[in-house]
Order: C-alpha cells, then sequence, then structure tokens
C-alpha cells in the first residue's frame, strides 16, 4: 500500500501547533485502500462500494433506501445515483411494498450471481490489507474509527435539526406576517364598501351605536339608492 508522507496528508497549524487535517489523511486511505480492492474486484465486474451495497442488500433479503443510508453512512444523494446504476446494470430490482412511497430494492439473479463470484475476490482484498496493518492494530484503529464515524453521524444530524427547525421558525414568522398583512388588506376593503353604500365607520360598543349602522349624513338618497343598486 502506498505510503503517506507529512507533505501529502496536508498539516495544519492550531491552537495545540501543527498536525495533521484529519480529514484529508482519512480521504487519502480511503482512496489508496477502495483502489486496491477495485483491483482485486474486478474480475467481478463490480467496485467495492457497489459490492457493500449488494452485500448490505443481500443480507437484509430487502432493504429500502432509508436503512441503507443508515448502515452505509452514505448521503441520500449518493446512494440513489448508486442504486440506480445497479438497478439500470438489472443487480438489483425494486420490491413491492405496503406504502408505495417506499423505494424498496433486493438483489436480482444477476446481482445474486455477481454476489457469489466478489464475495471470495473481496475476501483476498480483505486478507492482504490485514496481513498488511496487522489484525490487532486493525482491530484497535476500528474502535477508534467506529467512534469518530458515531461523532460526525450525530453532529451531522443534530446540525440537520437545527436547520429544519430554524427554518420552520422563520416559515411560521413568515405566514403570520402574511395573515395580518391581509387582515389589514381585508379591514381596508371592508372599511372601503361600507363607507361606499352609506354606512359608517365601526365605532366602540361601549359608545351605544350598533356597528354597521346606517349613517344619517346629509347625502341626497338617490345617491345612496344607486349604492345599494
Amino acid at each position: 500500500m502506498a505510503s503517506v508522507s507529512r507533505r501529502s496528508i496536508g498539516w495544519t497549524v492550531g491552537a495545540g501547533g501543527v498536525s495533521p487535517c484529519v480529514c484529508n489523511t482519512l480521504r487519502m486511505v480511503t482512496r489508496a485502500v477502495t483502489q486496491l480492492y477495485d483491483d482485486v474486484l474486478r474480475p467481478s465486474g463490480v467496485r467495492v462500494t457497489q459490492f457493500s451495497i449488494l452485500a448490505t442488500i443481500g443480507r437484509m433479503r430487502e432493504a429500502n433506501l432509508k436503512q441503507l443510508e443508515d448502515t452505509l453512512a452514505i448521503d441520500q444523494t449518493t446512494l440513489t445515483r448508486s442504486l440506480n446504476l445497479l438497478e439500470r446494470d438489472g443487480l438489483i430490482e425494486r420490491s413491492p411494498h405496503p406504502d408505495g412511497r417506499v423505494k424498496a430494492m433486493r438483489l436480482a439473479s444477476k446481482g445474486a450471481r455477481v454476489l457469489e463470484i466478489a464475495r471470495p475476490l473481496w475476501a483476498q482484498a480483505q486478507d492482504q490489507v490485514l496481513r498488511e496493518l496487522g489484525r490487532q492494530r486493525w482491530a484497535d484503529a476500528q474502535r477508534r474509527l467506529a467512534h469518530l464515524l458515531h461523532l460526525a453521524v450525530e453532529k451531522r444530524r443534530l446540525r440537520r435539526k437545527n436547520d429544519s427547525t430554524c427554518r420552520r421558525g422563520a416559515r411560521r414568522e413568515e405566514l403570520a406576517q402574511d395573515a395580518e398583512a391581509s387582515h389589514g388588506r381585508l379591514r381596508e376593503l371592508e372599511l372601503a364598501l361600507l363607507g361606499r353604500i352609506g354606512f359608517s365607520r365601526p365605532v366602540d360598543r361601549s359608545s351605544g351605536r350598533r356597528e354597521g349602522r346606517v349613517a344619517r349624513d346629509s347625502r341626497p338618497r338617490e345617491l345612496d339608492a344607486q349604492a345599494c343598486a
């Protein structure tokens, strides 16, 4: 496997001094390991990312988009694109679901055959990585990476939840302002219409006058009759 130098990792200067960028380091390692798995899996015709999706669906028998997103920690856009490609190639197919809005997938016959070919190839790549890294060191690294994954996913979930809450609050405020403006316009129209047909403007009930009472002004009766017509 390719070595990772300090220059290639991308060192950053923080409060605690110089340190490598966590994100850049993980991305570089991921790219290198992914290439290794892809090379070994090439005879099967699928990449390791596709293999992971097929293996997950095969293990679950049937899986919907939300289940795959949670299990594989893949964003919905990337996952949907990958599923569409696998479906196009005839490796997976839609599975009937009581809720028509749920996109449930299962392995097609071709997908099951490809998965059987890919499994031993994946095992070869896995053994190669573990031999170079060491099983105990990988077990330790896996625990740390699992903790990092949990933190990253939880932080992203909370951020999305807060963003959604803020958007809903802003929308409610916008609707309230629109309702208030609409009420004001309707009130103005009501008063204008009352004035046109000869009604006085409503006054406080404490004055003893009824709201909407006909105004006894000096306008000619024929004008009032025209307005009422």
